[in-house]
């Protein structure tokens, strides 16, 4: 098994929560109400180089759909994470339980 990179995954919950802030000080300096969702998961994935004339980079695995699907079925300005995600941040942020939740294709997983 291979070992999950924390500082990784805090790069990129330091990242949604620069985010989060950039889009609700932009919302707030318009007025308007524009709403997002993120979702994150750890584990491993395959990326791929594709094309001649203009480079495409792509990833792929289970580790990218997980991740869709915490995105997909978050709740509005929030970002949803996994429990392995959570697990990797070490305790380093602060996350709220949301419980259980059925994911397409995965079943039931817990989501903070």
């Amino acid at each position: 098994q291979r070992r999950v990179h924390g500082k990784h995954c805090q790069t990129i919950a330091d990242t949604a929560i620069a985010f989060r802030t950039f889009i609700a000080e932009f919302n707030r300096r318009r007025s308007w109400s524009f709403e997002f969702t993120m979702g994150a998961h750890c584990g491993p994935l395959t990326g791929a180089l594709l094309g001649n004339v203009q480079l495409l980079y792509d990833t792929f695995g289970d580790t990218v759909n997980t991740a869709s699907r915490m995105c997909t079925g978050a709740l509005p300005n929030t970002i949803q994470v996994t429990e392995a995600f959570g697990a990797a941040l070490q305790g380093r942020y602060v996350l709220q339980p949301r419980g259980d939740i059925t994911v397409k294709g995965k079943g039931v997983l817990a989501a903070h």
